[in-house]
């Protein structure tokens, strides 16, 4: 039975399942048969006559029939259990030829309570036709799950059946506005040529979801009189002054193709952020390749480049060499070409590994890293075969050298300007040139064994392990570059072997100065906050050149330095950078040209650098695993607010708004008429209330004199959308809270009384 020998491949991953099936069907299965007419042979030659064997056969025959219906039960129940498990994604991630039997359980599963096995049921049974299934879609109508509902309108809109527009009718009055959308939608395809009054009225729905759907479908099935109608209120969307009007016009082209090519145009150029946003995202869903200039300019818009980003993704092929230009744009924010690499691993052609394969020799490292992983991503992608050992040493040399140098001109440098940040950032850096060197090794040896060997290298109980599973990986000439780096690179007898390979290093003050130019803005703003508190005033014209560096944080770092180095000239220098484009930095030009220099400042004017606010942000528990430069935007967003004693920082049932990390002073947090729990310093409060976009659930007010950095909502959710490595870490910190929580919770049950 095909279906049921299908299944027996099914617990094998995808990779191992063609050779399993091979070794099965060419090898096992002919040596069974021989095996069954050897035993033949053996009982003739035992002179057991025809009728003995007979008896013998028939036996087993019916032995066999006795078992079938008891493992074809097991089989369909073990089915089941599968379609409402993990297991289902692996069962069905090839095509699956279901039998009668499968295909009338997987319609009875739909009228089971559990909706995600009826949801599953649904989508391997989306390109069934028959009358039983589509009776069993129509009950499926009827369930109380909106999702189900609204699922089972579309498959019965896909088979275009009209007998179903009565059901549809009635589904267009849902209270649910996902379901009404679905059922409009069927209605626009069924009836809209003929009937397009009848749809007229959804253009008016209260669910922006509802009224993008029929105008939607009115302009490409609606006939003459619908498309007339729907295009009208559709250019009014375009060139209403509300920008919601404008944002809905654009989630409506996205369903037209390529005839929204003008139309997307004049909103990739709004004026409001929000809606060009949204028409890149319509953008991405028509992929026209005539919109990528556009979509390529809007990478330089800071509100806009994550958009920008996902849209050209979408594009695909198209957007390959655009992207390719962009990348060897140096005025292109950094943050956007650290995207560009995994945007362009996601496409999957030759020419995004031709592409990237260019940049292997880019100077920021970083982007090197994000380059060599997109490059193994693709290999695996595309079936490439491996770059010969030989081709890749060079790259991998040049990698090891710079880890080395750096280890050598840090252990320099460290005693004189060795701060909290910069030394995260040197030891980060050298677990980073660990990710490089694996990640160019994934283009010549085993994906996954070098992915396992990573994974252990950044576990310290398990990378001795894990390094003598590289020794036995490597070719012996890559071997001698890359296991004395990664064996035991800061101890004394390590950087003298380093220093024998006649690197290039630099004294310490140079070196420091190196890195106040370096193309990432985080390291240049470490390295000149540690030179300014050193006293080094070698770092004053770097200082100077920072004032005009394109990031606002190089920015800040330079008149920060200078305020502290050269203070008798900050001033001429600050006048400049007060009309700053970035708030923060303007603000704290006018504070030096003002001739007030930080830390000597009134208390309702206080001020903290970006290095400090990051300082005071990992003392909190809820980001003290985070990096510094995972915390620098979070840093620069952080707004100072000061409380008297007894004022009210916010009221129980306000919205969330925005979250607080206490700097110094008490507040406590109360709920009805009691005080719950009292927060301290570095503790912070409101960040339930952010993070599931519900209203604060206590009052919060101020015991005594109190300072507090505010971080506001929507920055804080445009930050994660940018950086997903926080989003990341904030999931694992909240879960290790709430396993806390609820082991609390479990003593305190426990205890009697």
């Amino acid at each position: 039975h095909e279906t049921t020998m299908q299944s027996l491949y099914a617990p094998f991953h995808p990779a191992r399942r063609a050779r399993t099936r091979a070794f099965l069907e060419g090898a096992v299965k002919p040596l069974s048969y021989g095996a069954g007419g050897l035993l033949v042979v053996l009982l003739l030659h035992a002179q057991l006559d025809v009728r003995r064997i007979s008896f013998i056969t028939v036996g087993l025959v019916i032995i066999w029939h006795l078992l079938v219906p008891l493992v074809r039960r097991g089989y369909l129940r073990s089915l089941e259990i599968a379609l409402a498990g993990p297991a289902a994604a692996q069962l069905f991630d090839e095509p699956f030829v279901l039998g009668s039997a499968e295909r009338r359980l997987l319609i009875q599963a739909l009228r089971l309570p559990d909706a995600s096995l009826a949801m599953l049921a649904m989508e391997q049974l989306r390109n069934e036709r028959s009358a039983e299934f589509r009776a069993a879609l129509a009950a499926v109508m009827q369930r109380r799950e909106p999702a189900l509902r609204a699922r089972a309108i579309r498959l019965l809109e896909s088979m275009g059946d009209s007998a179903h527009v009565p059901d549809f009718r009635l589904a267009a009055q849902d209270p649910d506005p996902t379901v009404r959308a679905a059922a409009a939608s069927a209605l626009v395809r069924f009836v809209g040529n003929e009937r397009p009054e009848e749809l007229f009225p959804f253009m008016g729905d209260p669910s922006a979801e509802v009224r993008t759907a029929v105008l939607a479908g009115l302009i490409r099935d609606g006939g003459l009189e619908g498309a007339t109608r729907a295009g009208t209120h559709l250019l009014h969307l375009q060139e209403s002054t509300a920008v919601d009007d404008r944002r809905e016009a654009c989630a409506v082209l996205a369903h037209l193709g390529r005839t929204a090519y003008l139309s997307l145009g004049r909103l990739l150029r709004d004026p409001s952020a929000r809606v060009r946003r949204a028409a890149l995202r319509a953008a991405g869903g028509t992929a026209d390749a005539r919109l990528v200039p556009l979509m390529v300019d809007l990478l330089h818009d800071p509100a806009c480049r994550a958009a920008a980003v996902t849209a050209l993704g979408a594009v695909g092929a198209h957007a390959v060499q655009p992207v390719s230009r962009a990348l060897r744009d140096r005025s292109l924010p950094r943050a956007v070409r650290l995207e560009l690499p995994r945007m362009l691993s996601r496409i999957g052609s030759q020419e995004s590994f031709d592409v990237l394969w260019e940049l292997k020799e880019d100077p920021d490292s970083h982007i090197r890293l994000r380059v060599y992983a997109a490059l193994g991503r693709l290999r695996k992608q595309l079936g490439m075969p491996p770059i010969p050992p030989d081709r890749l040493e060079p790259h991998v040399k040049r990698e090891v050298f710079e880890a080395c140098g750096n280890l050598i001109d840090w252990n320099a440098a460290r005693e004189r300007f060795e701060t909290e940040l910069l030394a995260e950032e040197m030891s980060f850096r050298m677990r980073r040139a660990e990710r490089r060197i694996m990640r160019l090794l994934e283009l010549t040896y085993d994906l996954r064994e070098v992915s396992v060997i990573l994974a252990a290298l950044e576990v310290p109980r398990r990378r001795t392990d894990a390094l003598d599973a590289l020794e036995t990986l490597l070719d012996p000439a890559l071997r001698r570059l890359i296991i004395p780096l990664l064996e035991r690179p800061s101890t004394p007898e390590a950087l003298e072997m380093f220093s024998e390979l006649s690197l290039c290093t630099f004294p310490p003050v140079e070196f420091m100065l190196l890195q106040a130019h370096h193309p990432n803005p985080y390291v240049s703003l470490v390295a000149l906050d540690a030179m300014a508190r050193a006293g080094e005033r070698a770092a004053i014209p770097a200082a100077r050149r920072a004032l005009e560096h394109p990031e606002p944080l190089v920015r800040e770092a330079g008149l920060c330095a200078l305020a502290k180095l050269d203070p008798e000239n900050v001033r001429s220098c600050a006048l400049s950078l007060r009309e700053d484009a970035d708030p923060a930095i303007a603000r704290l030009a006018k504070q030096l040209s003002d001739g007030r220099p930080p830390g000597q400042t009134p208390p309702e004017d206080i001020m903290y650098g970006t290095v400090e606010r990051i300082l005071l942000l990992k003392e909190a528990p809820l980001f003290s695993r985070l990096s510094g430069e995972d915390l620098a935007p979070l840093a620069r967003l952080a707004e100072v607010v000061t409380c008297a004693r007894g004022e009210v920082i916010y009221q129980r049932g306000d919205p969330s708004d925005h979250f607080y990390v206490v700097v110094r002073g008490m507040v406590a947090l109360e709920g009805m008429g009691k005080e719950l729990r009292r927060v301290g310093p570095s503790q912070t409060l409101g960040e339930l209330a952010v993070l599931d976009r519900g209203p604060q659930s206590t009052s919060a007010r101020a015991l005594e004199n109190t300072e507090l950095l505010r971080i506001g909502a929507e920055e804080f959710f445009e930050v994660l959308r940018e950086q997903p490595e926080i989003a990341e870490s904030l999931i694992r910190i909240l879960a290790g809270q709430i396993r806390d929580a609820h082991q609390r919770l479990a003593e305190q049950l426990s205890m009697p009384g």
